[in-house]
């Protein structure tokens, strides 16, 4: 029986391990893809609880458009959040460190509000997996009774302010404050601080981390639900103000067909570091017989 020289040996396992560095191949997914979606919703009132249940992929004169915003006029607030699924099977990424993955939007239009500086904070949030929705968990409290809130699988025309799941209906305007979301059903993928002076049509807004990464591997039914707040910080001292307004391109508005201005989930799985550095130390005991011979 004829036994492997160690040279064989070792490209055997560089090769091996080579397989595991091709699997860092960038994966694109958008909400065109699959079960995807987006959509924004708005909430509007005189305070917490009085929303009008709109939903702006069924008409107006932004239909399709996403968006994100908190404005406060007069007492009147008024809260737009946008809605993001991705359909990304799970065996896309089974196994991998999904650390360098990125979530894209592009920017149609930006502008400012009253009293505000020239930054908004807006946060990214991702449904956990295992809400399911049914309850009225969102505390809407409309005037025809409660909502009970959609699931992962909600619907581009179905969802409003008052039936969207993991935000909190009853923070908008004044109250931002307080939390935005429901805390036991979201985890917090990160956020990015944008002045609207700085973007402009085409812009694009990037998210990344270890969170948005760490939270994708926790889904279980390849449906990614993520939503978007601005923590808007009041000037307790002016009635008269508006958070700043941020307008992004979404699947089915004015860029359909063109999905370079589609949000975005790019997962980039990176070789876990133990594979990297086998690879590393084989390709070392390689050039090291060569020496030798």
């Amino acid at each position: 029986m004829r036994i492997p020289s160690m040279t064989a040996v070792v490209v055997g396992l560089l090769v091996a391990l080579a397989a595991v560095a091709v699997q860092a191949v960038p994966v694109v997914f958008t909400t065109a893809d699959g079960n995807g979606a987006d959509c924004a919703i708005l909430g509007h009132g005189t305070g917490p609880g009085s929303q009008e249940m709109t939903n702006f992929n069924t008409g107006g004169g932004y239909a399709g458009d996403l968006r994100v915003y908190d404005f406060t006029y007069n007492m009147t607030d008024g809260n737009a959040r946008t809605y993001l699924r991705f359909n990304v099977p799970t065996s896309t990424w089974t196994g991998g460190n999904l650390d360098g993955t990125t979530l894209t939007l592009t920017v149609k239009s930006a502008s400012a509000g009253f009293g505000q500086t020239n930054t908004s904070r807006i946060t990214f949030l991702g449904l956990n997996d295992a809400y399911t929705g049914g309850a009225d968990d969102n505390l809407d409290n409309p005037a025809n009774g409660p909502v009970a809130d959609l699931g992962n699988n909600w619907g581009e025309t179905a969802i409003t302010w008052a039936n969207a799941p993991g935000h909190q209906a009853q923070q908008d305007g004044n109250s931002s404050g307080v939390a935005q979301w429901q805390a036991a059903n979201c985890t917090v993928l990160g956020f990015l601080d944008v002045g609207w002076q700085s973007v402009s049509n085409g812009s694009k807004l990037v998210l990344s981390g270890a969170a948005l990464g760490n939270w994708i591997k926790t889904d279980t039914d390849g449906l990614l639900t993520i939503f978007l707040v601005d923590q808007k910080v009041p000037i307790a001292s002016d009635w008269y103000q508006g958070g700043n307004s941020f307008f992004f391109y979404s699947h089915d508005g004015a860029m359909a067909g063109s999905p370079s201005f589609y949000p975005t989930l790019t997962l980039a799985p990176l070789p876990e570091p133990t594979a990297a550095m086998l690879l590393l130390a084989g390709a070392g005991v390689l050039g090291l017989r060569r020496r030798r011979n």
